[in-house]
């Protein structure tokens, strides 16, 4: 049976909207006793047998066995079928469709073709950058060969202060030798026996010496600063030959965005799906989807895989978990069911309606649309061997909840932990084994340790 709840209480009832599902109504098992007047909670006070007029009177009673029973608490709900995926189509970049391949209630393919845009003036970019790369191209291979000009007006610079520095030392040589001879004339002039005009030819040949030797090393450092000049040429034409390069991958990358913008002017299908919406004809102008004012071309939902999305109010939002049965019933075709499970929670309320969204997957699809209304049933727990009291076995007013057992003739008060609770029957957790006789009838009569008789 379903048991609707129908409000929390300090023994641990449950708000209103869940539901327990009992294999069977609770009943009184053997062993119980029969109840006294129906409805009735006055105790009938009996005299014992053998005892006299002055003595107590025990109080009569009715009892009854907690029972073992399955139990489930469930949720139903408002709920309704969404695509699992949903996209809105929109162009990339303005022109004009040139041709819509689809329409509505078409099913299409991933990466199928379903628009093409006509954009003339992207050809005519596409020719300019072209042109563009084939002009950077070309001066790159000027950097290039300017290059290897410089290259080689290093080397040549190289191979001169080669040269230049051979002759001074030859140079050095001579003038070595014409300081000897200038001293070997003078040395015999001024013993007499050579003539001063022999000093005199000597002295001319070591001034020569000294000015070709001069003359030598002013042609090294002329080379050096040469070779010094063509390096630095060297350095410049490979800079220039690396911002030639650099223009030739500017015009490429050019190249390639254009391309790319090209490609937006062909709308594929991003998933497998079926086209619901068709907002456009050929012809018609189609903006960007940069533009504020842009409209998609087409709608495309993905309908393998459906969501049932269900809102649970706040008071039920912190039993639900992903992975618990649920049910969703619908009528669009006639009474329907379908069972799944609970996929996914946002685990946050939403603020203005006070309720958490829930996702449940379904095993079977069937036939259901998106958009299709019905009701989903999710099985927060599940309980498969419950103990279980009517509610009023319950005493009121106890700041913990309790019930009133016999036992050895008395009534015995035993605190109890209570679980779902709908205001006809309570579960109970703990402080029963399920073997006491709880007073459901007369418990306000009597209190802990008074003798009781059990109506039977």
């Amino acid at each position: 049976m379903v048991i609707c709840h129908r409000g929390e209480t300090a023994s641990g009832r449950l708000p209103a909207g869940f539901g327990l599902v009992l294999a069977a109504t609770l009943a009184v098992g053997p062993g119980c006793s029969s109840p006294l007047t129906a409805g009735s909670e006055a105790a009938v006070p009996t005299k014992a047998k053998g005892t006299s007029p002055g003595q107590a009177r025990r109080v009569l009673v009715a009892t009854v066995r907690p029972s073992h029973e399955p139990l489930k608490r469930s949720t139903t709900q408002p709920a309704h079928v969404e695509p699992y995926e949903k996209a809105d189509l929109y162009a990339k970049a303005s022109g004009f469709l040139g041709a819509i391949h689809v329409d509505i209630g078409d099913r299409v393919k991933e990466g199928q073709v379903l628009a093409e845009l006509t954009i003339p003036e992207m050809q005519t970019q596409r020719a300019q950058k072209q042109a563009a790369i084939r002009q950077a191209e070309a001066g790159r291979r000027q950097a290039e060969a300017a290059t290897e000009v410089a290259r080689a007006g290093v080397q040549a610079a190289e191979a001169k202060i080669v040269e230049v520095q051979a002759s001074v030392q030859r140079y050095e040589a001579e003038l070595t030798l014409a300081q000897s001879e200038f001293q070997r004339t003078q040395a015999l002039v001024s013993r007499s026996a050579a003539t001063a005009s022999l000093l005199d030819e000597a002295r001319s040949r070591l001034h020569a010496a000294e000015a070709t030797l001069a003359m030598v090393r002013a042609q090294v450092k002329s080379s050096e600063s040469a070779l010094s000049q063509s390096r630095a040429e060297l350095d410049q034409a490979r800079a220039d030959a690396d911002t030639a390069a650099a223009r030739v991958d500017v015009a490429e990358a050019d190249l390639r965005n254009l391309e790319a913008l090209m490609t937006y002017a062909v709308i594929r299908a991003p998933f497998a799906g079926i086209i619901t919406r068709r907002l456009v004809d050929p012809g018609a102008f189609v903006q960007s989807a940069e533009a504020r004012m842009a409209d998609p071309i087409a709608t495309l939902v993905r309908v393998d895989r459906k969501r049932i999305i269900v809102d649970l109010p706040e008071s039920e939002a912190g039993w639900v978990k992903i992975g618990q049965p649920a049910t969703f019933r619908y009528n669009s075709v006639g009474p329907r069911s379908l069972t799944g499970k609970v996929a996914r929670i946002t685990d946050a309320l939403e603020f203005a309606s006070r309720t958490m969204r829930v996702e449940i997957e379904l095993d079977d699809l069937g036939e259901i649309r998106p958009g299709t209304f019905g009701q989903a049933t999710i099985i927060l727990a599940d309980y498969p061997d419950s103990l279980m009291l009517p509610s009023t076995a319950l005493l009121t007013g106890d700041d913990k909840p309790a019930v009133m057992v016999v036992e050895d003739g008395r009534a015995r008060r035993r605190e109890v932990r209570v679980g779902l609770d709908d205001g006809v029957q309570v579960q109970i957790l703990s402080g029963l084994d399920g073997n006491e006789q709880v007073i459901i009838e007369g418990k306000s009569s009597v209190r802990d340790g008074l003798e009781v008789e059990v109506a039977g």
